[in-house]
């Protein structure tokens, strides 16, 4: 899943003070109707991560680390 981006993850949570990591779960709450939604982390490039959004039939989007974000443990 997370395979490979190890070294981008560690630059995000040292970057953006984040605890972003593969396979976390997280909420986003940047949507205009202002429904939260949750995901799972699956990779990172950058400054992005990309998540898999619950439910969106295996589309990943990119997110930045620290905008609308919720990190669940």
């Amino acid at each position: 899943m997370s395979h490979g981006y190890e070294y981008e993850f560690e630059q995000i949570r040292k970057r953006y003070k984040v605890p972003a990591r593969g396979g976390q779960r997280v909420k986003y709450t940047g949507r205009q109707d202002g429904i939260a939604e949750t995901g799972t982390i699956v990779g990172a490039d950058g400054q992005y991560l990309f998540i898999r959004i619950d439910g969106d039939r295996g589309e990943v989007a990119n997110f930045h680390p620290t905008w609308e974000l919720e990190y669940l443990t």
